[in-house]
């Protein structure tokens, strides 16, 4: 088989997981291309239109600062996608990046020198506590009032999926960042969990696979219990005693979904839905159970010794050593990251259903789909703020949301004459980074929603993804948060509450998985989440909740 990748950089990192099919502007009429035709123009003043394209009739440059990855050039040079952006909008777009290695620490600088841009612009360029602190200083503005004015694509967007709105309006209805999201059903789940066929057959574990349904990937029928999962764990290790036959990923946190088996729903916000009331899931009880059961699984010798030490670039070398055999067992999003699809070692892994705790229960946390703020922020110095926010709704045209999520359209996806896309394989013998670092930047919000991507069909690679998915949806249960975006005084309490309070639980997690006395600590645990401010920290997601429930409705 051979492997396809995500076209899109940007996709490829939300993975995770809106914009309806409407014309970009005004009503406007489209091109062949997708894009509105410059001649039908709108009401102007004297440099802006208000409606159609271009968006300004005289020569206007915008300043943006930004990040570049490995794949693309200094300030975006030689972008293929800019140039067209140019030649559509009639705005001369001026970029000025940074590595994104250096972008934590060069972020901060952006104000302090004397050539402020009119926009920040990047994949989560900004943090809600980045937005919210440059909201507070007066260095960024608030868009609401322009979007009610010129966000013709995303009040669209909003109207068609009123959910979205959750996140990108805090509780006293400011928005101050713009939003990205591919809003494409991955299963709506974390990482799930991959076996080794070659070690199953070497401990005599008979299972059977579904043949029928899934093209892409090998799925495990048989549900196991958490004591046949320890015990297969338990064989693997007799076979090879040299080894930790678990690899989780990295930390405490790479549990929490295992923990539903035994009744607790928990997540690394630590917040869950019960009904209209949002709890503080970090001290329920029955965490306990699920912490022993990994504690046990530690003693033995199953679980990788470095689990709390390593990082993302050291697991995911462990995994591949060894032609891929040193492990049985691989929590992981998709074996894709270790292994290309057309790889023989891909084929060694099937995923393995949600486990069945020692009270039946069977079930794997859902999350909620929810936009992603801070991939732009017009600055409080810009001259144009107006034709800021004109382009920016350029952007969540379906044709350049699109274009950002599987293009770009033309070469690495086709729109096609009955309004559906079809991504389509790289170019052979050409370098991917080099490919794509010449087409896209990655920088600019897009959202897709359902009646979008209903309509894509998708590479392999983003097919096996969605399939992993879906494996897991008849246990997921929903009691996640929709996105929510807090006001900044709620903002700046969670920032600080999530610096002590969630390194803490971190820490005791993994005390009590390595070494274990979860029973003697818990009280004490407690007391201590709320001396830090629990209650505060619900509370302000409760309010921001409540503020907009009726839109998730």
């Amino acid at each position: 088989m051979k492997a396809r990748r995500v076209w899109s950089a940007l996709l490829a990192a939300m993975m995770i997981a809106a914009l309806a099919g409407c014309d970009s502007g005004g009503g406007t009429s489209q091109t062949d291309s997708g894009t509105e035709s410059a001649a039908t123009g709108g009401e102007t003043s004297s440099v802006m239109n208000e409606t159609g394209l271009p968006i300004v009739n005289e020569p206007v440059t915008l300043k943006f600062v930004s990040y570049h990855g490995v794949a693309h050039k200094e300030n975006f040079e030689g972008i293929e996608q800019i140039d067209r952006w140019e030649q559509e909008t009639g705005i001369d777009l001026e970029f000025s990046t940074v590595p994104q290695t250096a972008w934590e620490t060069q972020k901060s600088l952006i104000f302090s020198s004397g050539d402020i841009p009119d926009m920040i612009v990047g994949n989560q360029a900004l943090t809600d506590a980045d937005v919210s602190s440059f909201a507070d200083q007066g260095l960024i503005i608030p868009l609401q009032d322009l979007v009610a004015k010129y966000g013709t694509n995303l009040n669209a967007i909003l109207e068609e999926n009123p959910h979205y709105r959750s996140k990108i309006f805090n509780a006293d209805g400011e928005m101050w960042s713009y939003p990205a999201l591919a809003d494409i059903d991955f299963g709506n789940r974390g990482n799930v969990t991959f076996v080794s066929k070659k070690w199953l057959d070497e401990a005599g574990i008979e299972v059977t696979y579904d043949t029928d349904t899934y093209e892409y990937i090998d799925v495990i029928t048989d549900s196991f219990t958490t004591d046949e999962f320890y015990d297969m764990l338990e064989k693997f290790k007799q076979i090879h005693p040299d080894t930790s036959p678990w690899i989780a990923g990295t930390g405490a946190e790479s549990f929490l979904d295992y923990y539903a088996s035994f009744g607790a729903y928990d997540n690394a916000q630590h917040l869950r839905l019960n009904g209209d009331t949002i709890e503080f899931s970090a001290t329920d009880p029955n965490l306990k159970d699920g912490i022993k059961w990994i504690n046990s699984i530690f003693q033995a010798g199953f679980l990788d010794p470095e689990t709390f030490t390593m990082d993302s670039s050291m697991y995911s070398s462990k995994v591949k050593a060894d032609q891929g055999e040193t492990y049985g067992v691989v929590t992981a999003w998709t074996m894709q990251q270790f292994f290309e699809m057309d790889d023989p070692r891909y084929d060694d892994w099937a995923v393995m259903l949600p486990f069945i705790g020692p009270d039946g229960i069977q079930e794997w946390p859902m999350s909620v789909p929810s936009v992603i703020n801070g991939f732009g922020v017009i600055t409080s110095k810009s001259e144009y703020p107006e034709i800021c926010a004109r382009l920016m709704d350029y952007m969540y045209s379906e044709y350049n949301s699109v274009d950002a999520m599987i293009g770009p359209l033309g070469s690495a996806a086709i729109q096609n004459d009955d309004g559906t896309y079809t991504q389509v394989p790289q170019p052979e013998n050409v370098d991917y980074n080099e490919w794509i670092g010449s087409k896209l930047t990655g920088c600019m919000p897009f959202i897709c929603p359902p009646s979008v991507t209903n309509r894509c069909t998708f590479n392999q690679a983003v097919t096996m993804t969605i399939e992993v998915g879906q494996t897991y949806r008849p246990f997921q249960v929903q009691k996640g948060l929709p996105g929510l975006n807090l006001t900044q005084e709620g903002n700046q309490f969670v920032a600080d509450f999530s610096a002590n309070a969630m390194d803490y639980i971190k820490r005791k997690h993994a005390e009590w998985i390595t070494g274990g006395g979860i029973d003697d600590e818990w009280e004490e645990y407690v007391s201590e989440l709320e001396k830090m401010g629990a209650d505060q920290y619900v509370q302000y997601y409760q309010e921001a909740y409540d503020a907009v429930k009726e839109y998730l409705q």
